[in-house]
């Protein structure tokens, strides 16, 4: 299965993309079809991806937090973490109705994170590090870390 990275919009990128996508017509109903589950893991970083992109947030403690409102394909984003080595939990946010993902903190956990999935251009748009790159926030808690880690050792 060939693997697409698409930045702009496009009708026939959208249109290609429903191919993989059950879609009945409730729509808490809607979930990835079963190939597309089972697909190399190449596409199935670029799934994570896609959804940390879009709706993924990050604090400046770096807590990774992610939610939509259709609890099936949430289900199915826990999957895909755990197939990919990135440990994740699941939350519900009653008041807002939305099923979250919340990647597990440790620093290798999030560099896991960093390395395999990742953010690209997406920007941070609510709190401290509002219009700074989400990735920068990332990666600015980890070297903060490690530079504690140092500290701490050579004491």
């Amino acid at each position: 299965m060939d693997v697409y990275d698409v930045t702009g919009a496009s009708i026939i990128a959208c249109n290609d993309v429903r191919r993989f996508v059950y879609k009945p017509d409730a729509r808490n109903l809607q979930h990835l079809k079963s190939d597309v589950m089972n697909a190399d893991t190449e596409l199935l970083v670029e799934i994570a991806r896609a959804f940390w992109e879009d709706e993924g947030s990050i604090s400046k403690e770096a807590n990774l937090t992610g939610a939509i409102k259709n609890v099936k394909l949430r289900n199915q984003l826990l999957l895909i973490h755990k197939k990919l080595g990135i440990e994740v939990n699941p939350y519900t946010d009653r008041v807002n109705q939305m099923f979250g993902v919340y990647v597990r903190r440790g620093n290798e956990n999030l560099l896991r994170f960093d390395q395999i999935v990742g953010f690209r251009d997406s920007i941070v748009t609510q709190g401290v590090n509002v219009g700074a790159p989400k990735r920068s926030v990332l990666l600015g808690y980890l070297d903060r870390e490690r530079a504690l880690d140092q500290l701490s050792l050579a004491s």
